[in-house]
């Protein structure tokens, strides 16, 4: 009988610090920019549909107020939620594949309301012509908690490295 309350107190025990920890704030901050990356990228074989998924995918890890810096050799802007989702919108409709990979991820959560990602990011576009550009730049992420309690990505900027 001892026996048996041990062990399903260790289960319990070890359920508990892993749901924890799966949504401790570092963690869904990861799998957000992750999913960012992954909705930035489109494989060539991916239909009109799973492409406009993708969009609204984006659009709904973006806060109302969210905004983009972009100034790289190449391409120098700044767009705002509306624009964001727009140039999304025409970027994954528009090309025939992107990548967008990050690496080198850091995250920083000064307070429960507001984290901080900045990576090394690797953009490839593939026109539909063919044409590819690919630029390696850093990404600095400004993610804060909207009154919900979700994680919305306010801020952009998008350096040269």
């Amino acid at each position: 009988m001892k026996k048996t309350i041990v062990i399903t107190l260790c289960a319990l025990t070890l359920i508990i610090t892993s749901l924890v920890w799966w949504f401790s704030d570092t963690q869904v901050i990861k799998r957000q920019t992750h999913e960012l990356a992954h909705v930035l990228s489109v494989d060539r074989s991916d239909g009109k549909t799973r492409r406009a998924h993708k969009n609204q995918r984006f659009a709904n890890l973006l806060a109302a107020s969210a905004s983009c810096r972009v100034d790289t050799p190449h391409y120098q802007t700044e767009l705002h939620h509306t624009d964001l989702v727009s140039a999304h919108h025409m970027l994954v409709h528009s090309c025939q594949s992107s990548s967008a990979t990050p690496t080198d991820i850091h995250i920083s959560t000064p307070d429960r309301h507001r984290s901080t990602v900045t990576a090394d990011l690797d953009l490839t576009v593939t026109e539909k012509e063919g044409t590819r550009h690919h630029e390696t730049c850093r990404a600095v992420l400004l993610w804060q908690k909207n009154a919900q309690g979700q994680w919305k990505l306010h801020t952009i900027d998008v350096i040269a490295r």
